[in-house]
């Protein structure tokens, strides 16, 4: 039962009610999902773009939707951006920084440190309320 409710998640079926609905404001980030299902021209819109650039492996989706706004609209955005742009040996160079390792600047570390904190805590939430979700699946499954 926890891989058909997980297949069913995962498919182009699942946001279709949510898309027909009249205040809608979800977006599927499934490829093969139905565009036209969406209830308004501008979702249909976004959606296609979506879709296509998906499908051209042109668009990705990353954490920093799930970050705290420092750290995803913040420090992560930078960082991904000089990786956009400088291209995949920014990496290297990224960690070839020494003051990346250093306490050269207290400020900037102790604030890094206390994101750094916020995420670890939003990791271990997000653990539990997997292990919760998978729980109750299971109690779910025992009913049937």
């Amino acid at each position: 039962a926890t891989k058909v409710v997980a297949e069913y998640l995962l498919s182009a079926d699942f946001h279709a009610p949510a898309a027909q609905m009249p205040n809608n404001a979800r977006m599927s980030a499934h490829t093969g999902f139905d565009q036209s299902l969406y209830s308004n021209d501008l979702y249909r819109v976004m959606g296609e773009t979506i879709s296509a650039a998906l499908s051209a492996n042109s668009f990705r989706f990353d954490a920093s939707d799930l970050m705290p706004p420092e750290v995803g609209g913040g420090s992560f955005w930078k960082e991904m951006m000089n990786l956009a742009v400088n291209g995949p040996g920014y990496i290297d160079e990224a960690l070839a920084n020494p003051d990346i390792y250093t306490n050269s600047d207290p400020e900037k570390f102790e604030s890094l440190s206390k994101k750094r904190a916020e995420v670890d805590d939003a990791i271990i939430k997000a653990e539990a309320l997997w292990l919760t979700a998978e729980e109750n699946l299971d109690k779910a499954r025992s009913l049937l």
